[in-house]
């Protein structure tokens, strides 16, 4: 659904590096949207997902640019 932040947020999987999180205003559930506090929100919502996975060992790697992730594979 277009403009459906739930949607926006959901992680895009990738096949060779795991999972791409979004964060943003834009992901913020609609009483957040376009406000600080929806994309500090959603930062935080994003981070804690990524060091979930990463402590179940679900996520093997975190790259913060497309050069890191660029250079490990």
């Amino acid at each position: 659904r277009a403009g459906d932040p739930a949607l926006l947020a959901r992680p895009e999987p990738h096949a060779v590096r795991g999972p791409v999180f979004f964060a943003g205003e834009a992901c913020a559930p609609p009483e957040s949207a376009q406000c600080v506090h929806g994309a500090l929100r959603t930062g935080r919502d994003a981070a804690d997902e990524v060091l979930r996975q990463w402590a179940e060992g679900e996520a093997a790697r975190v790259f913060l640019s497309e050069e890191d992730a660029t250079r490990a594979a």
